[in-house]
């Protein structure tokens, strides 16, 4: 009864069993910051007392770790702690130790020191299988490139025509329309774990050349040799050109900006060694090459790998439940919170696994590392090649393909992962039709989105609007409204009004001009000259000619937008009257209420009944409704109830009951 009173008080955050071996090490691998040298010398006297003994405790606790706080780097602390200490008392052991346990729990710190600990054994080929197994970074490039040479050295291998590594180019190096030969042992730089036909590669680097060249400015060579040194001829490439006279080339099509390049190939594996060369073609001012090129495996085998990882951690963890979010929008984060990032953050905290596909402007932007835990991000580039990979997952009792935009690549995969047990649910949030109207979604064909509606086990909208818009393609269900919502978390938990004698109207969210009235704001601002207005966000237009009383502040994450919209006294949405806005549910509209804000708003069907809301249709009225508003009182009681009738977990909660209960039931969704 002691141990379970004590295990059960609030300021023990928490705490292993009290009769757990090495509980010591388990309790000091939860704690924050991590002090990995008091576990090694912790663990360490362990080991010189009790010997081996000590490593299946370990095995046992880092498997209660991972069962127990999923998502969280306890486990891997841990265990990077036990291979550093374990070392120091048998290094053999150590090692083996670190490579049994590194498939399961591939911790970049556990990897770095066993690649360390190989290398000193004379190991040097498993070290290198080791680094091609996790995203590397500079520090990791260079420990792999030191390993290189020293092989180099050490077998005396001949470089073709005297010609470096690639990584030895450490200045700009200027280009000529002469070849530039590097050496590049292939070998050693990709993973070819889950032996396919075809390795993909990446060469990624920046040139300095100036914004007005061309794409076709610059172009690499290719020249490929087998294990024994013999030059390898193909009669396709994917991703290279053949050329008579230079033989296979690829023009680098540099960004026009930052000169940046990604250029992408499949291989056979029978390649080990490339030789590349790099000359200008079109170039009409000087170019150079900027140092830290690579050829690299590509971003999809780390990609693999971690994703191996993920099933092997939400295996481990015992979920049930998996839901893969195709969302069209950028990756998880804080500042850029949309529906897709809401609904997948509320999944995470209900402890479902979170499959999550976003979209990314350049294949050379950085990926989130996978590090654990329940959630999966892949950019829609990847997504598609791994749709099948995705769609075969084992062991879940329910699984929820939720498609939050009608990508073209849907339409030919979605009746498949029907048949494999999955629920396809596509959940509109926003009227793309009208989005390729302003430019938004290139993309977009209204064939495809009826396509999808039609075949998905349910359809869900943000708004009435675009429920009736979506019902005329003739979905299996009536499409069912699913308003946005307030995220619980929004409001910092010591957030208080500030009272201030200045009057100040503040805006919050996405400020491209393709739906924000930026014409119709400057009007109003001249009309309200004794108020001040604060836009905070992203993607605004450049060289906007602003009223002294509009102050841009950027983009905020929420605790900085709790800080700031504590002194305002109104929050707007100013959008254009339009289709567009007319199938809009604002996010904003609910944190703003939230914040204790009235809110005056451009007329959108959606919101015309919520609470301490006020309608415009023209800037006079815009005018009129922010007086009005600063003079109302809030009805806190009506306000509170509506609030909590509209949280994300509502939402998680009644699409979750879904995946378990008869689709006929369509009780569902903020349908109020």
């Amino acid at each position: 009864m002691l141990k379970k009173w004590f295990e059960s008080l609030p300021f023990i955050h928490h705490q292993p069993p009290l009769n757990m071996p090495l509980r010591k090490s388990v309790v000091m691998s939860l704690q924050r910051p991590v002090n990995l040298l008091q576990i090694q010398n912790f663990l360490l006297k362990q080991f010189q007392k009790d010997g081996d003994k000590v490593v299946d405790e370990i095995i046992l606790a880092i498997q209660y770790l991972r069962r127990v706080r999923i998502g969280r780097t306890d486990a891997a602390n841990l265990f990077t702690a036990s291979l550093r200490s374990l070392y120091e008392w048998n290094e053999n052991l150590a090692v083996e130790f670190g490579l049994e346990q590194i498939t399961s729990l591939p911790d970049k710190r556990a990897i770095i020191s066993l690649v360390t600990y190989l290398n000193r054994l004379g190991r040097t080929e498993e070290s290198f299988q080791l680094l091609s197994k996790i995203r590397r970074n500079s520090g990791l490039n260079q420990k792999k490139n030191s390993l290189i040479k020293s092989l180099y050295y050490k077998n005396k291998i001949i470089l073709p025509n005297e010609s470096p590594f690639l990584f030895e180019i450490t200045e700009d190096l200027e280009l000529s329309k002469e070849s530039k030969f590097f050496y590049c042992p292939l070998e050693k730089i990709v993973s070819n774990e889950f032996n396919q036909d075809k390795v993909q590669l990446e060469l990624t680097g920046e040139l300095a050349i100036d914004s007005e060249e061309s794409s076709s400015a610059v172009v690499a060579i290719f020249e490929f040799y087998d294990e024994l040194d013999q030059r390898v001829d193909f009669a396709r490439i994917n991703g290279l050109t053949l050329s008579k006279n230079v033989g296979w080339y690829s023009y680098l099509r540099q960004d026009s900006v930052s000169g940046q390049f990604n250029l992408a190939l499949d291989l056979d594996p029978i390649v080990k060694t490339i030789h590349l060369a790099f000359r200008t073609w079109h170039a009409k001012t000087p170019v150079s090459l900027k140092p830290n090129i690579e050829l690299k495996s590509s971003s999809i085998n780390e990609i693999w790998l971690e994703y191996e990882h993920f099933l092997n951690e939400i295996n481990f963890s015992n979920c049930k439940e998996i839901v893969f979010i195709f969302s069209g929008t950028t990756y998880v984060q804080d500042i850029k919170a949309n529906r897709p990032i809401r609904l997948a953050k509320e999944f995470l905290k209900k402890g479902v696994a979170v499959v999550f596909s976003y979209h990314r402007w350049k294949k050379n932007e950085p990926i989130p590392e996978y590090n654990g835990g329940l959630l999966f991000q892949i950019p829609v580039d990847i997504t598609i090649q791994m749709l099948s990979r995705i769609m075969e997952i084992k062991g879940m009792e329910r699984k929820m393909f939720m498609i939050s935009y009608p990508h073209p690549s849907i339409p030919k995969i979605m009746n498949r992962y029907k048949i494999n047990s999955w629920l396809c649910i596509y959940d509109a949030r926003d009227d793309w039709d009208e989005f390729e109207k302003v430019g938004q979604a290139k993309w977009y064909s209204v064939s495809n989105e009826k396509y999808i509606v039609s075949n998905s086990d349910l359809v869900t909208a943000v708004s009435t609007e675009l429920c009736q818009k979506l019902d005329f393609y003739e979905p299996k269900k009536p499409v069912i409204l699913s308003r946005n919502a307030l995220d619980e978390d929004f409001l910092s938990k010591d957030y208080k009004r500030t009272k201030t004698n200045e009057i100040v109207i503040g805006y919050f969210g996405h400020l491209t001009g393709s739906w924000f009235d930026w014409e119709s704001l400057i009007l109003i601002a001249e009309k309200c000259s004794k108020y001040r207005f604060e836009i905070i966000g992203h993607s605004g237009p450049v060289d906007l000619k602003l009223p002294t009383n509009i102050h841009l502040l950027g983009p905020k994450n929420s605790i900085e937008i709790n800080d700031i919209a504590s002194r305002w006294k109104v929050g707007i949405i100013p959008f254009k009257i339009n289709k567009l806005s007319a199938a809009v549910d604002p996010i904003k509209i609910y944190e703003y209420l939230a914040l204790g804000l009235p809110v005056v708003s451009f007329f959108m069907p959606q919101i015309k009944n919520y609470p301490n809301t006020r309608l415009a249709n023209s800037v006079d009225e815009f005018a009129n409704e922010l007086d009005f508003a600063l003079k109302e009182n809030t009805n806190n009681t009506e306000l509170g109830k509506w609030l909590k009738e509209n949280t994300w977990q509502d939402r998680v909660d009644q699409y979750r009951g879904i995946m378990t209960n008869d689709l006929s039931n369509n009780s569902f969704i903020g349908g109020s």
